[in-house]
């Protein structure tokens, strides 16, 4: 009974401290994105850039970093197998424990053809990481179509 009991116990803990904190406007502290518009979805190789607006919101405001070695934004090209790493600035005051939301736009360079066709599609996948460690939800852009000269 005793062993049932502490097992409970431990579970209502396990629970408690996995639960998402939310802010009085109900703003998870886990950052959210959504992806607002990507353009252009047809580009050249190594020519053309693709930029991706983002939406962002989060409960306590830690999004971006202060020193531009700390990379946040992680984006996939799905056909590889390591993702390319953006700085992100401050959001918000580094002091400030506030709800933010807002617009964010990342430039997506140098993109190319793996094989020896003409064209080939890929996609992309974004997230991105607070100053507490919290990844966000994980989206992906439209197909991107990207063609040789």
């Amino acid at each position: 009974m005793r062993r049932t009991c502490i097992l409970s116990l431990v579970l209502v803990a396990v629970l408690f401290l996995s639960c998402e904190k939310y802010t009085d406007n109900g703003m998870s502290h886990i950052p959210r994105i959504d992806i607002l518009d990507v353009t252009p979805l047809s580009i050249e190789e190594f020519d053309g850039n693709v930029i991706v607006k983002l939406r962002y919101q989060d409960g306590n405001g830690d999004l971006g970093f202060e020193h531009p070695d700390s990379l946040a934004m992680e984006v996939k090209d799905v056909r590889l197998l390591n993702p390319d790493w953006y700085y992100v600035p401050p959001l918000a005051p580094l002091t400030a424990t506030v709800s933010i939301e807002g617009e964010l736009s990342i430039v997506l360079h140098g993109t190319f053809i793996f094989g020896n066709g003409m064209e080939e599609e890929t996609y992309f996948t974004l997230r991105i990481r607070d100053r507490a460690g919290n990844w966000s939800n994980i989206v992906e852009t439209p197909t991107i179509t990207i063609y040789k000269p």
